[in-house]
């Protein structure tokens, strides 16, 4: 019997439950609220990662609004030691975590406003390399105006001797342009260091994220991605990006995604080939 200042407390309530019962549930992989936002998710990422593991971050100009917003916090989780390379130094400076930051004008300030800003952030962060089999990609809203998109996962700085493994996780609000494509509005993007069993599992033999990014998340069964698109919205963006990244014009831009299924990374491969062998006629190039 417990006592307080004397006086005896009723008896702790307690639950009996087995040891079967108090077990984690597994995690799952990616939620897609429908086939045409995994679509657009998988092909928005695979441009923007591939732009954001690049030596090059201004190209990211293009993937946010005007008015966008950014806000990036940095957090440790428990157990887990703020020394050497886990220090986080070249995150925490700009950490926005608001149990750290208690200041109303401080955290106003340590947001991230319009697109040159929140590029020129963004290009001051560590270089990095994804980890494409890492990737999780949440889609739970998803329709004509709006998309709501959580990605999670593991990158890797390359500037660093040690190479330090880092988790992120990138929340993103994504509209339609009017011009064509998407646009980020608004994003929350959080860092913090790679886990134990994290670290067992990164970066064993796989090709960075972008060009496996539609390998990790695509159905183990079924025809491919792009075989089934049927939305004008996300040809016209595939088709804009497939003529930035070629320097071919739209026609034979539409003509090279046509001939290989709209699979942009086979359409990719077989334009590079093609290109190797001096096959591809000078009137593919005339804007």
């Amino acid at each position: 019997m417990m006592k307080l200042d004397g006086i005896d407390l009723p008896p702790v309530i307690s639950f009996d439950v087995g040891a079967e019962d108090v077990s984690m549930p597994s995690s799952k992989g990616s939620y897609f609220v429908s086939e045409q936002s995994r679509q657009v998710a998988v092909l928005f990422l695979q441009q923007y990662l591939s732009i954001y593991d690049s030596e090059d971050r201004q190209p990211l100009l293009d993937a946010y609004h005007d008015s966008a917003v950014l806000s990036m916090s940095v957090s440790f989780a428990p157990g887990q030691a703020a020394t050497g390379a886990g220090r986080l130094d070249a995150y925490m400076k700009d950490s926005r975590n608001l149990k750290r930051v208690g200041d109303t004008q401080l955290r106003i300030r340590m947001l991230h406003q319009g697109k040159v800003d929140i590029v020129a952030f963004l290009a001051k962060l560590p270089r990095t390399t994804h980890d494409s089999t890492s990737l999780i990609i949440d889609i739970p809203i998803f329709s004509a105006h709006l998309m709501q998109a959580s990605v999670t996962g593991i990158f890797r700085e390359r500037a660093e001797r040690s190479s330090p493994l880092r988790w992120f996780q990138r929340v993103f609000i994504i509209v339609p342009q009017a011009s064509g494509g998407f646009c980020i509005v608004n994003e929350q993007l959080h860092i913090s260091n790679a886990t134990t069993e994290q670290l067992k599992s990164a970066f064993k033999g796989v090709e960075p994220a972008p060009a496996a990014l539609e390998s990790v998340v695509a159905p183990a069964m079924g025809p491919s991605v792009n075989e089934t698109i049927v939305d004008p919205v996300l040809r016209q963006q595939m088709i804009q990006s497939f003529a930035e990244q070629s320097g071919m014009n739209a026609d034979w831009s539409i003509k090279c995604l046509e001939e290989n299924g709209w699979d942009f990374d086979r359409a990719a491969y077989v334009f590079s080939e093609l290109k190797r062998t001096n096959s591809i006629p000078p009137e593919a190039f005339m804007k």
